[in-house]
């Protein structure tokens, strides 16, 4: 919506009438053996900051919740992005009519087109990929995790590939699976390097750009991402986890700074994903 993906994710003029985002679930919620429903907040922030970190006096894009669900329906997953709160942009410098700013994208996940409303509960015209991808930036949606528009879609009556279900594993890995995810780390990049600040340290090259993971030593799993390319740090990430349940834990946020080319500054996108659940509505077999 001014814009969702695929995280994935959307938009409202104000907040007022959406509601907030609901409380947050305890840290000991359990992943079910069996699920066909998925729901989280999922809150944006982007900004855009100079070399030495100092916020920029560019139009400031408004904090985003964005309630996302994805249902088990007939066999396909079905993805719905709402958003639940949103400040105005530019603090309200910028004028927004309700029909320009979108708040609900429907993805049916059968390939065909998504479903886009406005403020006004009204369904809009769906944007070629250029347009999604525009609107997708403005709240720090990565383009490329935005589902197919119309420019990109089957024909009228077509339909494409079903999507597929929500990374189980890449949300909420298990704990146990340590040991797998450190050979796949040393089979994408050698073995490790030794370690930085009490992280095993994992080098990617490829040209001239080098790619550093800092990885957890008990979990595994990625704490920062460093992107130097010919000497210089274009992009810079981290990860934070929060336990969930008694044996997986939650990539609950991430931090991206990447340099804006031609330029020192830097365009900074913060995530958090809050009240994570998996349950059952029936769906699952």
């Amino acid at each position: 919506m001014q814009m969702c993906a695929i995280a994935w994710v959307v938009l409202t003029a104000n907040l007022a009438a959406a509601g907030g985002p609901a409380a947050p679930r305890p840290p000991d919620t359990q992943v079910p053996p069996v699920w066909d429903r998925f729901s989280a907040d999922l809150t944006i922030t982007q900004g855009r900051v100079t070399a030495d970190g100092a916020p920029t006096a560019h139009v400031a894009t408004p904090q985003t919740v964005v309630h996302v669900v994805r249902t088990l329906e007939a066999g396909v997953w079905r993805t719905t992005f709402e958003v639940r709160e949103r400040g105005p942009i530019g603090g309200g410098r910028v004028k927004e009519r309700p029909q320009d700013v979108f708040v609900r994208i429907e993805d049916p996940g059968d390939g065909s087109p998504l479903q886009i409303f406005d403020a006004n509960g009204v369904q809009r015209h769906i944007p070629d990929a250029a347009e999604l991808a525009s609107m997708a930036s403005r709240i720090g949606i990565p383009a490329g995790r935005l589902p197919k528009a119309t420019a990109d879609a089957p024909p009228k009556g077509a339909k494409g590939q079903p999507r597929s279900a929500p990374g189980l594993d890449r949300l909420v890995p298990l704990k146990g699976n340590a040991a797998g995810r450190r050979r796949a780390l040393g089979d994408g990049a050698g073995p490790s390097r030794g370690t930085v600040r009490g992280l095993d340290q994992y080098l990617i090259q490829r040209g001239e750009r080098v790619i550093e993971q800092l990885v957890d030593p008990v979990l595994a799993l990625p704490v920062e991402t460093n992107t130097v390319d010919h000497g210089e740090l274009v992009a810079h990430t981290t990860f934070g986890y929060q336990a969930y349940g008694r044996d997986r834990v939650l990539r609950h946020t991430i931090r991206v700074e990447q340099r804006i080319p031609g330029t020192t500054d830097r365009s900074v996108v913060e995530m958090r994903l809050d009240n994570v659940l998996f349950d059952r509505k029936g769906g699952a077999k």
